[in-house]
């Protein structure tokens, strides 16, 4: 898990046949490992999924596609990892940038849209319906509680239907006011 403390910022120069901007971001953080912040970190990245699908994908057609990953851990300490990851063109990645940090600040400020979150819940409670025929989906269930002592079985839907939008407002606001982010960028230029 990536565990750097502060800000970080590192933009080089890699020359590749097609001019691009390749952009990572990573933040991490304390969070208490629990089953109700792990489902809200889940929904965050589904949310935020949605945002930069409509913002910067749709609306700007600045990136096929915007790749966004959130974690948590329990050992050896109780953390929290949120990825960002996206492909631009190099002169449109300032802009994209922009929207990005506006989306996490609108999150962090305001929660999620009343719309993302019912698509993010009604989503969740679909698959999760789903899983429950898989042996691979039992197989981690039974690992992690044996590991944790946390079932994420019982009590399913009714945990993902109680979780609000100032549930996950909170949390992100908690999470990305530590401050701790990399922003690692490699740009290919033109020849």
């Amino acid at each position: 898990m990536y565990e750097r403390k502060g800000e970080y910022h590192n933009e080089f120069i890699r020359k590749q046949d097609n001019p691009k901007a390749s952009t990572i971001l990573i933040y991490n953080g304390d969070v208490q490992y629990s089953r109700k912040n792990d489902m809200i970190m889940s929904m965050l990245n589904q949310v935020m999924t949605l945002v930069y699908t409509e913002k910067v994908r749709e609306d700007e057609g600045g990136t096929y596609g915007v790749g966004v990953w959130g974690s948590l851990s329990r050992i050896p300490v109780e953390k929290g990892t949120f990825m960002i990851q996206f492909d631009t063109d190099p002169d449109k990645r300032d802009k994209l940038m922009e929207i990005i940090y506006r989306e996490l600040k609108t999150v962090s400020t305001d929660g999620p849209s009343a719309v993302n979150l019912k698509k993010v819940k009604e989503n969740m409670l679909k698959k999760q319906k789903e899983l429950l025929n898989e042996n691979g989906f039992w197989t981690s269930a039974i690992r992690t509680y044996l590991t944790t002592g946390i079932d994420f079985v019982d009590g399913y839907d009714e945990l993902v239907n109680s979780i609000s939008g100032n549930d996950i407002r909170d949390f992100a606001n908690k999470f990305f006011s530590q401050e701790n982010k990399a922003e690692v960028i490699m740009v290919s230029p033109e020849k």
